[in-house]
């Protein structure tokens, strides 16, 4: 089920005239959120339809920014269960925003799971990016991490 900053991104997105799947999208690539997007564009267009307006809720996100690679910063994290991976995570920090992701089978997926990490309780061990790349080999997941 997406969160309320994903379903917010969707709206946007969907008003700009955007797709499920456009290659601009920052909304994740997961099952979930391609029903719901095909759920909200509907409704979204019923509303408009009948003389309606669409309030986009909180912060509208920029579908504008292009931010250079060079400008983000990422820290990945490990959680390891028994001597195993059992999380890589990646916290991308660049001009203006800061996001945390987990990797799982279909790529990086938004998480709030690690913002207690910042504030100094330390249940992951911060890697090198070749360190996370080894850690997701072993998970067969080594193509998402560039």
């Amino acid at each position: 089920m997406p969160d309320s900053e994903e379903l917010n991104r969707m709206m946007v997105e969907i008003s700009a005239g955007w797709e499920y799947g456009d290659p601009r999208s920052k909304v994740p690539k997961r099952k979930d959120v391609e029903e719901s997007w095909a759920r909200l564009k509907v409704e979204m267009d019923e509303i408009k339809a009948e003389g309606g307006i669409v309030e986009i809720p909180g912060e509208i996100p920029d579908i504008s920014e292009r931010i250079p690679r060079s400008n983000i910063k990422r820290t990945y994290l490990l959680h390891e269960i028994n001597g195993k991976v059992g999380a890589i995570y990646m916290i991308e920090k660049g001009p203006g925003f800061l996001r945390d992701w987990v990797l799982g089978k279909e790529g990086w997926i938004p998480t709030q799971q690690i913002c207690d990490w910042r504030i100094g309780q330390r249940d992951y061990d911060e890697i090198t990016r070749k360190e996370a790349k080894e850690a997701a080999k072993s998970l067969d997941l080594e193509k998402y991490i560039k």
